[in-house]
């Protein structure tokens, strides 16, 4: 053989193991590409459970609050992500009171929004522990909260024997 003949035929096997080589590195691209997108859906899936879950929590505390007291008007509760807000109306029954509660479950931070936007309070942070203060009145912040979409709502009633509305 001459020589030309063994350096093209060395120089074909280097160039077959370079496009190997680059195939598979594309293949571990696109894997890769395919397992981020999968896990940060994952992630999102997660984070929304985590929210509902906490919005269902915050939901069944104010509903023990409601059955535990049942008062007409409008309650506020709050943890850390989440806002409630309970409507309670009293439906007078022959033999007593039947109390039905309405409870929405919104974002904490949209709500903080819409109460800011709706009347221009001096602190964004106008949430419902303000409201319970004094700064803004149930009623006023409930009513800025109806255009924001519920993150979670539950309905329950009570019936007291005996009870005049």
């Amino acid at each position: 053989m001459s020589r030309a003949n063994r350096d093209n035929g060395h120089g074909f096997s280097n160039t077959a193991f370079l496009v190997e080589a680059l195939m598979l590195l594309v293949m571990v691209a696109g894997v890769l590409a395919v397992l981020m997108s999968l896990f940060a859906q994952a992630y999102n899936i997660g984070k929304q459970s985590r929210d509902e879950a906490g919005a269902i929590l915050l939901a069944s505390n104010v509903a023990e609050q409601f059955s535990a007291a049942p008062e007409a008007g409008i309650t506020l509760a709050q943890d850390e992500a989440h806002v409630a807000c309970c409507v309670v109306v009293p439906q007078q029954q022959e033999g007593g009171v039947l109390y039905q509660a309405h409870i929405t479950v919104y974002d904490n931070d949209e709500a903080a929004n819409a109460v800011y936007g709706a009347y221009g309070a001096s602190d964004v942070a106008a949430d419902a522990a303000s409201a319970k203060q004094g700064m803004l009145a149930p009623e006023e912040y409930a009513a800025s909260l109806k255009s924001l979409s519920a993150v979670y709502q539950l309905d329950t009633a009570r019936y007291v024997s005996g009870a005049i509305a």
